[in-house]
């Protein structure tokens, strides 16, 4: 009876580390950082009250799943397109070892991509277009640009980016009237929005340079190269809340000092691991990492008590996230 069970939990075992079950955590991170950014931002520029209650948790909610069902999307996809390859070196995997189908994983990228589709049309025009977008650099990167380093690595940058921004498109697209957002001159806060989402992507591109060393006998310039990178992502990212500190002493600046503490603390864990570890280990952290840096973003809007509020939900995420890796550690 317990060897029943237990095979009958094989396949949703499978396809959870098929999907990358850890990092599925992520895009919730990504999400919450984009509409804090926004949220603290139309406070500033507008008279009117941000959305809250009901109806903007719902539209958050619903932004974050639209995230992570394209995010599994992908590693759907990712697996089937390296089927071939992983067959002959890394056969362990859950495709090629056969503990599930081609035909189940194609099933649930298809169910998660209408998915994603359904979720981002019901919140709005703007958030559906971005989501498209997102898929349709992700199918560019499964096609060709995961084979070329560096084009493969700025994609994967520019798809997290634009991940942070559907929390953004989400907050305008509840807080705005009409079928558009607002406009570029209309809310400040797109400018804090994009600065965010461009030291994200600058950050998992050198975390993607590093991974794709990970297979190489020896760390390389390349693999140095990303990990530099990312921590000069990170420390920009934590600089990037001194700013408004020095302006407003008084006021939160404790909140700001942690959002710059928070920065540093994931440069010394991927510099640390970078001496101490295997690269595929150094990749491990520098993911992990990610939910320090969209914790830090929310720091670093310094408003009480959103920002705290949303930096304590990612690093409860984060934490949960390095739990699941234990479960389903990388192949």
């Amino acid at each position: 009876m317990n060897a029943g069970r237990s095979t009958a939990r094989l396949p949703v075992r499978a396809l959870l580390e098929t999907l990358r079950a850890p990092l599925l955590l992520s895009p919730v991170a990504d999400v919450l950082a984009g509409w804090t950014t926004a949220a603290v931002a139309w406070s500033q520029f507008h008279a009117t009250p941000s959305p809250t209650g009901t109806r903007g948790l719902y539209t958050l909610a619903l932004a974050a799943g639209v995230g992570c069902c394209l995010l599994a999307a992908g590693m759907a996809q990712n697996a089937l397109v390296d089927l071939p390859e992983d067959r002959l070196v890394k056969p362990q995997r859950p495709l090629p070892s056969g503990a599930i189908s081609p035909r189940a994983v194609a099933a649930v990228w298809v169910g998660l991509t209408l998915g994603s589709m359904f979720l981002a049309f019901s919140i709005s025009r703007p958030v559906l277009l971005l989501a498209g977008a997102i898929l349709l650099v992700t199918g560019a990167y499964h096609l060709g640009l995961k084979r070329r380093r560096v084009p493969g690595c700025l994609a994967l940058g520019l798809l997290r980016g634009m991940d942070l921004l559907l929390g953004t498109t989400a907050f305008l697209s509840v807080s705005t009237p009409g079928p558009l957002i607002a406009p570029w001159d209309d809310l400040g806060g797109w400018s804090a929005s994009l600065m965010a989402a461009a030291l994200y992507a600058t950050y998992i591109t050198g975390a993607s340079l590093h991974a794709s060393t990970d297979d190489e006998p020896l760390p390389g310039r390349a693999s140095a190269t990303g990990l530099a990178l990312a921590c000069l992502a990170l420390l920009l990212a934590a600089a990037s809340a001194a700013p408004s500190a020095l302006r407003d002493p008084a006021g939160h600046a404790v909140i700001w000092a942690a959002a710059a503490a928070l920065g540093v603390l994931a440069v010394v864990r991927l510099r640390r691991a970078a001496r101490t570890l295997p690269p595929p280990a150094v990749t491990g952290v520098a993911l992990s990492g990610l939910f320090l840096f969209d914790a830090a973003v929310c720091l670093g809007t310094g408003r009480w008590p959103v920002a705290v509020l949303a930096a304590g939900v990612i690093l409860a995420l984060f934490v949960l996230s390095r739990l699941a890796l234990r479960v389903f550690p990388p192949t």
